[in-house]
C-alpha cells in the first residue's frame, strides 16, 4: 500500500525533458535515441549532427555533411549505425563528381567497410580482372575496382575518381551478382558521444522500486 501510494509522487515529479526525449521511430525503421533525436524533437534531445527524419516510414539523417542518408540500423551497444547515400540508393551507383564526405569530431568508419572506386575516363587500358559488375553504367565509361589500394588507382590516368565505402561482406570479395546491392545496403558509422547511462531510465521510478 505504501508503494502504490507513492507511485502517483513520483510519477509526477518525472523530469519533462525526459518526456520530450522518449524514444521513437518512423515506422519501419530503428529507435531513435539518444545520441539520435527526432527532428520533431527539442534540440537538447542528442548532437546537433545526429538529427533524424522520418519520409514514408523512412529514417533519414541530413545533417553530417549536408548530404541525405537512409538508415539502416543502429547498434546502442556497440555505438555504430549503417547509412546509405539516398542517391547512390535511387540512382544506384555514383555519377560524375560524387563525392562522400563526413567530417565530424565524433564519428569515424569501422573496420567493417571496404572501398569501392569508380575510374571515369581514364587515359590507360584498365585489366578486365580488376573490373567489377554493376548494372547501371555503360562499361565503357568507368571502371570498378576493389582489389588493389587506392594509391594505384592514378596510375591509369583517370580524370575522376569517386571512392565509395561499402560493408565488407562475403558478397564484396564475390560480387556475382553485381555491385548495386552492397552500395544500397550502405556502410557502417561509429561514433564517441558518449553513452547516455542512467538517462535511459526514469530516476525516480528507479529509485521506487528500491524500497523496501
Amino acid at each position: 500500500a505504501f508503494v502504490m501510494l507513492l507511485l502517483p509522487f513520483f510519477a509526477s515529479s518525472d523530469d519533462p525533458q525526459y518526456e520530450a526525449c522518449a524514444p521513437s521511430d518512423c515506422g519501419d525503421g530503428p529507435s531513435i535515441s539518444y545520441p539520435f533525436w527526432m527532428d520533431v524533437s527539442p534540440d537538447f534531445c542528442g548532437y546537433p549532427g545526429f538529427k533524424i527524419t522520418c519520409a514514408y516510414n523512412v529514417t533519414v539523417m541530413t545533417t553530417i555533411s549536408g548530404e541525405e542518408y537512409y538508415v539502416r540500423g543502429i547498434d546502442y551497444k556497440s555505438q555504430t549505425f549503417t547509412i546509405a547515400s539516398s542517391k547512390l540508393v535511387e540512382e544506384g551507383c555514383p555519377q560524375h563528381g560524387y563525392c562522400l564526405s563526413l567530417h565530424s569530431p565524433i564519428l569515424y568508419y569501422t573496420m567493417e567497410n571496404r572501398n569501392i572506386s569508380f575510374l571515369f575516363n581514364c587515359s590507360r587500358q584498365i585489366p578486365n580482372s580488376l573490373r567489377g559488375p554493376l548494372h547501371c553504367l555503360d562499361r565503357s565509361d568507368y571502371v570498378v575496382n576493389y582489389s588493389f589500394p587506392e594509391s594505384e588507382l592514378h596510375r591509369y590516368e583517370c580524370k575522376e575518381i569517386s571512392v565509395v565505402p561499402v560493408l565488407g561482406t562475403r558478397d564484396f570479395e564475390h560480387p556475382s551478382h553485381g555491385l548495386d546491392g552492397l552500395l544500397k545496403a550502405g556502410f557502417r558509422m561509429g561514433w564517441t558521444a558518449s553513452a547516455c547511462g542512467p538517462c535511459d531510465n526514469k530516476p525516480n521510478l528507479v529509485k521506487l522500486w528500491q524500497l523496501d
